[in-house]
């Protein structure tokens, strides 16, 4: 799992209060292995990671992945680990249920979607979004395409397609029964929730809302078309697993008292700045001497 770096170490421990940071993890720059941070400059992006083939699809489009060159094979295979990111952000938009956008029409497909944004600290979110335009840029480099198709404009993640294995769970109204086996099962991502003692522990997509401030690890999607003799790559973000660090309401709760703090703190400064400056007035008198008169400001 790798982290996006900010100008003071890890991105996630610049949001305010350290929300980012679940409470039992201690990695940072300092402790973290040379994957686990994604570099910012494009040198040291082509020596952290490569792109390689994956085949092609249906339609004769070629999909690729994004794999480090810096990290082990996966348990001693002769296969290069995916390039995970960990993304963080407060939930704008949840779509991450079973059956994602669908309702209840034909069974053209359904998409699920998570949409984060930055909410209380945009300027953190602002430079997680660049992290990821570079990235794009790097692969379609690597790819050497004529055009990059990636849409970052709703800060969405993207997951697959709804799962055709629905459990009793995931239907509780028998919506999909009739059609899901049309679908062709994907991906299903991870749900996992942190308890107040720092503890992970499983859970459904119903336990998440807009509002909440989650973690999430993603992977790149990547599929290149040549049209008209333009090549085009087409790269997306595929979710592995969401993490809810904080629900709407701590969140809230947590921010509102940062704010009130910070606010606090302010003019607590500013009093003790103002009660220590002394403005000094200068009178001129028929000697020509000046005389001067302190005068303190509260």
């Amino acid at each position: 799992m790798s982290f996006l770096i900010g100008a003071d170490g890890l991105l996630r421990d610049q949001w305010p209060r350290f929300v980012g940071r679940p409470l039992l993890d201690d990695l940072d720059a300092d402790t973290a292995e040379s994957w686990q941070m994604v570099p910012v400059s494009e040198h040291d992006l082509g020596l952290w990671a490569k792109v390689v083939g994956a085949g092609q699809d249906t339609t004769g489009c070629k999909r690729f992945r994004l794999v480090y060159k810096t990290k082990d094979d996966i348990q001693g295979f002769n296969r290069p680990s995916e390039v995970r990111l960990r993304l963080q952000g407060v939930v704008k938009k949840w779509e991450l249920g079973p059956l994602g956008d669908w309702e209840g029409s034909k069974c053209l497909g359904a998409a699920q979607r998570l949409e984060l944004y930055g909410d209380f600290a945009p300027e953190v979110f602002a430079v997680q979004l660049d992290a990821l335009f570079k990235l794009v840029n790097f692969i379609g480099r690597m790819l050497r395409c004529d055009r990059v198709c990636a849409d970052y404009r709703n800060e969405s993640v993207r997951a697959g397609r709804v799962c055709s294995a629905l459990l009793d769970d995931d239907d509780p109204e028998y919506l999909a029964r009739r059609v899901q086996e049309e679908w062709v099962i994907t991906h299903r991502p991870g749900y996992l929730l942190e308890t107040d003692d720092g503890d992970l522990v499983e859970t459904t997509p119903h336990a998440f809302h807009v509002g909440d401030f989650v973690d999430v690890a993603v992977t790149y999607d990547i599929l290149t078309r040549v049209v008209r003799g333009v090549k085009t790559a087409e790269i997306s973000i595929g979710v592995e697993d969401v993490l809810r660090l904080h629900s709407k309401q701590s969140i809230k709760v947590s921010i509102d008292d940062y704010v009130t703090n910070a606010c606090m703190l302010m003019v607590l400064q500013k009093i003790e700045f103002s009660s220590v400056v002394e403005c000094v007035e200068t009178t001129q008198t028929s000697s020509g001497f000046g005389i001067a008169r302190e005068r303190a400001v509260v």
